[in-house]
């Protein structure tokens, strides 16, 4: 499977699941996979709503995660974020996915 395919398929598993569609309102992708020549694992940010229980969320995507990482031989992780707390958070590890993410 293509680096592009691998993400295009995380995408689709995650959005087309009836809870995370509702929650979502961005998928960002950051870290080496930016850079697929030196790309380790695959890391994602999920921005969601305000109201999103994230326990709910993680137990949701932690299921495509672990079947991703096994389907394609690489680390898959993903980090929830209420929408309020992206915009308003500035630490080191926002201004980074912010500034070098890719959105999916």
């Amino acid at each position: 499977m293509s680096m592009d395919k691998n993400i295009e398929g995380i995408k689709n598993e995650i959005m087309n699941h009836k809870f995370c569609k509702l929650v979502i309102e961005e998928l960002i992708l950051f870290g080496s996979y930016i850079n697929p020549k030196r790309s380790k694992d695959i890391d994602l940010v999920c921005v969601v709503k305000d109201d999103t229980d994230l326990y709910l969320l993680m137990k949701t995507i932690s299921t495509i995660m672990s079947i991703y990482s096994r389907k394609i031989g690489m680390l898959v992780t993903c980090f929830p974020i209420h929408n309020s707390q992206f915009k308003k958070v500035s630490s080191q590890f926002i201004q980074n996915v912010k500034k070098n993410g890719r959105k999916l």
